[in-house]
């Protein structure tokens, strides 16, 4: 469902400017937007629940700061 309302949107000439993707640590799908005044919007599905009290949280790489590039028009 979640693509296609990415589609929907692309069919109805709003701009995206980033994705779809899909985040590393939520897990969850995503896709960038600016709104009518420039503001950069997530459209985001699926996150990623977490129900168990003892669950260990997963030690990863760090990566780059490459989020910013969402914000050039």
């Amino acid at each position: 469902m979640w693509l296609k309302a990415v589609f929907y949107a692309g069919e109805r000439g709003i701009r995206r400017v980033w994705g779809p993707g899909r985040h590393l640590f939520g897990n969850n799908l995503f896709s960038y937007y600016h709104d009518p005044e420039g503001n950069t919007v997530e459209y985001t599905a699926e996150v990623e629940q977490l129900t168990d009290p003892n669950r260990q949280p997963r030690v990863m790489q760090p990566v780059p700061d490459i989020w910013n590039s969402a914000n050039r028009a």
